[in-house]
């Protein structure tokens, strides 16, 4: 570009310079553009996280092999995605990334991260969330052996069955 300054003065006595510009652009940036959790409000302790992700390149080049990984350090929770291209001025979503939350876990808010690695591992970025684990009640109890009532339980199927006279079934 050429950037063109012209300065007057009150008899308009003209000053003028000429100026080169080279306007460029990152070769490798990606931005997390986008987390959507699902719930969004919060989970309950022993109940699934679904995350997406949505990424922007920016940069000037394609990207190949992008790792998306989100983690909750507190919960030792972590899932990954791999996104195989993403062509300069192109946005995509990862995959739902699937997280279960301990049953154990304590009602609060937790630091989540999104990290995006790429261009063969040289670069990230990352972006934090806060997930917020609700307070249900959790219980927590040892399988039980089966209780003997003293009473024959028969099972029966649903289904229609034909049986012939003289033979086994």
């Amino acid at each position: 570009y050429k950037l063109r300054i012209l300065v007057t003065d009150r008899d308009n006595t003209l000053v003028q310079k000429n100026f080169e510009l080279k306007v460029d652009t990152a070769r490798h940036s990606v931005v997390v553009k986008d987390v959507v959790m699902s719930p969004s409000f919060g989970v309950e302790p022993g109940r699934s996280l679904l995350t997406t992700v949505r990424l922007k390149n920016y940069g000037q080049k394609d990207e190949d092999g992008l790792k998306v990984t989100v983690s909750v350090p507190a919960l030792g929770l972590a899932a990954s995605d791999y996104i195989d291209e993403l062509n300069k001025n192109e946005e995509t979503t990862s995959e739902e990334l699937f997280l279960r939350i301990p049953s154990t876990a304590r009602a609060g808010d937790y630091k989540a991260t999104v990290t995006v690695t790429f261009n063969d591992g040289d670069n990230s970025v990352s972006k934090d969330l806060t997930l917020t684990v609700l307070g249900g009640e959790v219980v927590v109890s040892a399988p039980s052996a089966p209780v003997d009532t003293g009473k024959t339980v028969i099972t029966l199927a649903t289904e229609t069955q034909d049986v012939v006279k003289s033979t086994s079934g």
